[in-house]
Protein backbone atom coordinates (compact mmCIF):
# COMPACT_ATOMS: atom_id res chain seq x y z
CA UNK A 1 0.00 0.00 0.00
CA UNK A 2 1.13 3.56 -0.90
CA UNK A 3 1.68 5.94 1.62
CA UNK A 4 -1.37 8.59 -0.04
CA UNK A 5 -3.68 5.68 -0.12
CA UNK A 6 -3.16 5.19 4.01
CA UNK A 7 -2.87 8.86 4.40
CA UNK A 8 -5.70 11.46 5.92
CA UNK A 9 -7.26 14.06 3.99
CA UNK A 10 -5.25 16.96 5.37
CA UNK A 11 -1.91 14.84 5.19
CA UNK A 12 -2.58 14.05 1.07
CA UNK A 13 -3.17 17.94 0.73
CA UNK A 14 -0.31 19.33 2.94
CA UNK A 15 1.78 16.62 0.36
CA UNK A 16 0.85 17.88 -2.32
CA UNK A 17 0.96 22.06 -1.24
CA UNK A 18 4.36 21.65 0.79
CA UNK A 19 6.30 20.48 -2.89
CA UNK A 20 4.13 23.46 -4.70
CA UNK A 21 5.48 26.26 -1.87
CA UNK A 22 8.95 25.00 -1.80
CA UNK A 23 9.18 25.37 -5.64
CA UNK A 24 7.58 28.64 -5.24
CA UNK A 25 9.61 30.10 -2.55
CA UNK A 26 12.90 28.67 -4.62
CA UNK A 27 11.80 30.60 -7.56
CA UNK A 28 10.76 33.32 -5.65
CA UNK A 29 14.62 33.38 -4.04
CA UNK A 30 15.73 32.92 -7.47
CA UNK A 31 13.74 36.04 -8.93
CA UNK A 32 14.95 38.10 -6.26
CA UNK A 33 18.65 36.89 -6.98
CA UNK A 34 18.45 37.87 -10.35
CA UNK A 35 16.57 41.28 -9.79
CA UNK A 36 19.58 42.11 -6.95
CA UNK A 37 22.08 41.45 -9.61
CA UNK A 38 20.64 43.80 -12.53
CA UNK A 39 20.18 46.25 -9.87
CA UNK A 40 24.08 46.14 -8.95
CA UNK A 41 24.80 45.96 -12.48
CA UNK A 42 22.63 49.03 -13.59
CA UNK A 43 24.43 50.61 -9.79
CA UNK A 44 27.55 50.04 -11.54
CA UNK A 45 27.34 51.21 -14.51
CA UNK A 46 25.74 54.72 -13.25
CA UNK A 47 28.47 55.03 -11.11
CA UNK A 48 31.46 54.25 -13.03
CA UNK A 49 30.77 54.43 -16.51
CA UNK A 50 28.20 57.46 -16.82
CA UNK A 51 30.05 59.60 -14.39
CA UNK A 52 33.53 58.28 -15.93
CA UNK A 53 31.76 59.92 -19.28
CA UNK A 54 30.52 63.35 -17.74
CA UNK A 55 34.39 63.74 -16.17
CA UNK A 56 35.80 63.46 -19.64
CA UNK A 57 33.75 66.02 -20.79
CA UNK A 58 34.33 68.31 -17.91
CA UNK A 59 38.21 68.01 -18.53
CA UNK A 60 37.73 68.71 -21.54
CA UNK A 61 36.43 71.95 -20.86
CA UNK A 62 38.84 72.82 -18.13
CA UNK A 63 41.39 72.30 -20.35
CA UNK A 64 39.65 75.20 -23.15
CA UNK A 65 39.53 76.94 -20.05
CA UNK A 66 43.09 76.57 -19.46
CA UNK A 67 43.93 77.88 -23.07
CA UNK A 68 41.13 80.64 -22.48
CA UNK A 69 42.22 81.81 -18.96
CA UNK A 70 45.84 81.68 -20.01
CA UNK A 71 45.89 83.83 -22.70
CA UNK A 72 43.20 86.22 -21.10
CA UNK A 73 46.56 86.30 -18.43
CA UNK A 74 48.76 87.05 -21.12
CA UNK A 75 46.86 90.07 -22.23
CA UNK A 76 45.21 91.45 -19.68
CA UNK A 77 47.54 94.44 -17.69
CA UNK A 78 49.27 92.35 -14.79
CA UNK A 79 49.01 95.13 -12.54
CA UNK A 80 45.07 94.82 -12.66
CA UNK A 81 42.62 93.78 -9.98
CA UNK A 82 41.14 91.50 -12.58
CA UNK A 83 44.85 89.66 -13.46
CA UNK A 84 45.35 88.36 -10.10
CA UNK A 85 41.34 86.86 -10.80
CA UNK A 86 42.51 85.22 -14.00
CA UNK A 87 45.40 83.20 -12.83
CA UNK A 88 43.48 81.79 -10.28
CA UNK A 89 40.86 80.50 -12.39
CA UNK A 90 43.36 79.72 -14.84
CA UNK A 91 45.00 77.84 -12.39
CA UNK A 92 41.81 75.87 -11.39
CA UNK A 93 41.10 74.94 -14.90
CA UNK A 94 44.53 73.31 -15.09
CA UNK A 95 44.21 71.64 -11.65
CA UNK A 96 40.53 70.53 -12.41
CA UNK A 97 42.06 69.11 -15.71
CA UNK A 98 44.39 66.66 -13.89
CA UNK A 99 42.21 65.71 -11.03
CA UNK A 100 39.44 64.76 -13.18
CA UNK A 101 41.60 62.44 -15.01
CA UNK A 102 42.62 61.21 -12.41
CA UNK A 103 39.08 60.46 -10.98
CA UNK A 104 38.25 59.11 -14.29
CA UNK A 105 41.49 56.23 -14.11
CA UNK A 106 39.94 55.26 -10.72
CA UNK A 107 36.27 54.49 -12.13
CA UNK A 108 37.38 52.83 -15.25
CA UNK A 109 41.10 51.82 -15.06
CA UNK A 110 40.71 49.63 -18.16
CA UNK A 111 41.45 52.81 -19.90
CA UNK A 112 44.43 53.82 -17.91
CA UNK A 113 46.69 54.14 -20.93
CA UNK A 114 44.30 56.35 -22.92
CA UNK A 115 44.10 58.56 -19.96
CA UNK A 116 47.75 58.87 -19.13
CA UNK A 117 48.63 59.74 -22.37
CA UNK A 118 46.02 62.94 -21.74
CA UNK A 119 47.65 64.10 -18.62
CA UNK A 120 50.94 63.82 -20.26
CA UNK A 121 49.72 66.02 -22.86
CA UNK A 122 47.94 67.83 -20.35
CA UNK A 123 51.46 68.60 -18.31
CA UNK A 124 53.03 69.57 -21.69
CA UNK A 125 50.60 72.63 -22.00
CA UNK A 126 50.43 73.55 -18.79
CA UNK A 127 54.20 73.53 -18.77
CA UNK A 128 53.87 76.23 -21.62
CA UNK A 129 50.86 78.02 -20.35
CA UNK A 130 52.69 78.28 -16.94
CA UNK A 131 55.42 80.03 -18.72
CA UNK A 132 53.05 82.30 -20.41
CA UNK A 133 51.74 83.90 -17.20
CA UNK A 134 54.82 83.47 -15.07
CA UNK A 135 56.21 85.77 -18.25
CA UNK A 136 53.26 87.52 -18.64
CA UNK A 137 53.21 88.77 -14.96
CA UNK A 138 57.25 89.55 -14.64
CA UNK A 139 56.11 92.31 -17.81
CA UNK A 140 57.69 90.20 -21.06
CA UNK A 141 54.16 90.47 -22.97
CA UNK A 142 56.38 89.12 -26.29
CA UNK A 143 57.51 86.52 -25.01
CA UNK A 144 54.62 85.27 -22.87
CA UNK A 145 52.65 85.45 -26.14
CA UNK A 146 54.98 83.25 -28.05
CA UNK A 147 54.45 80.89 -25.14
CA UNK A 148 51.26 80.89 -25.25
CA UNK A 149 50.94 80.62 -29.22
CA UNK A 150 53.16 77.24 -28.81
CA UNK A 151 50.67 75.97 -26.13
CA UNK A 152 47.59 76.66 -28.33
CA UNK A 153 49.08 74.77 -30.67
CA UNK A 154 49.01 71.79 -28.49
CA UNK A 155 45.67 72.63 -26.74
CA UNK A 156 43.38 72.13 -30.35
CA UNK A 157 44.72 68.49 -30.71
CA UNK A 158 44.27 67.34 -27.28
CA UNK A 159 40.65 68.59 -27.37
CA UNK A 160 39.97 66.86 -30.24
CA UNK A 161 41.44 63.55 -29.25
CA UNK A 162 39.67 63.65 -26.03
CA UNK A 163 36.28 64.75 -27.49
CA UNK A 164 36.88 61.35 -30.34
CA UNK A 165 37.86 59.60 -27.18
CA UNK A 166 34.68 60.34 -25.62
CA UNK A 167 32.44 59.52 -28.53
CA UNK A 168 34.06 55.87 -28.68
CA UNK A 169 33.43 55.84 -25.35
CA UNK A 170 29.99 56.96 -24.98
CA UNK A 171 29.42 54.38 -27.93
CA UNK A 172 30.70 51.57 -25.66
CA UNK A 173 28.34 52.87 -23.21
CA UNK A 174 25.71 52.74 -25.36
CA UNK A 175 26.46 48.94 -26.04
CA UNK A 176 26.89 48.26 -22.49
CA UNK A 177 23.23 49.72 -21.59
CA UNK A 178 21.60 47.92 -24.34
CA UNK A 179 23.39 44.86 -22.65
CA UNK A 180 21.86 45.48 -19.37
CA UNK A 181 18.39 46.20 -20.85
CA UNK A 182 18.58 42.41 -22.19
CA UNK A 183 19.78 41.10 -19.08
CA UNK A 184 16.85 42.50 -17.29
CA UNK A 185 14.49 41.85 -20.25
CA UNK A 186 15.64 38.09 -19.75
CA UNK A 187 15.13 37.90 -15.86
CA UNK A 188 11.81 40.10 -16.35
CA UNK A 189 10.79 37.25 -19.23
CA UNK A 190 11.70 33.99 -16.88
CA UNK A 191 10.40 35.74 -13.85
CA UNK A 192 6.75 35.83 -15.78
CA UNK A 193 7.45 32.33 -16.87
Amino acid sequence: MSFLENARIRTKILSLIIPICLVGAGASALMSMQYKQADNDYTNFIDTDEVAAVEVARANRNLQGVGYRGLLAVITDSKSDQHADIVKLYQKNADQFNKRLEHVKELVPERAVDIDAFLAHGRDITALTDTAVQLAVAGKPAEARQAMGQADLLITPLENDVRDWLDAYMKSVAARSADLTVETDSTIFYSLL
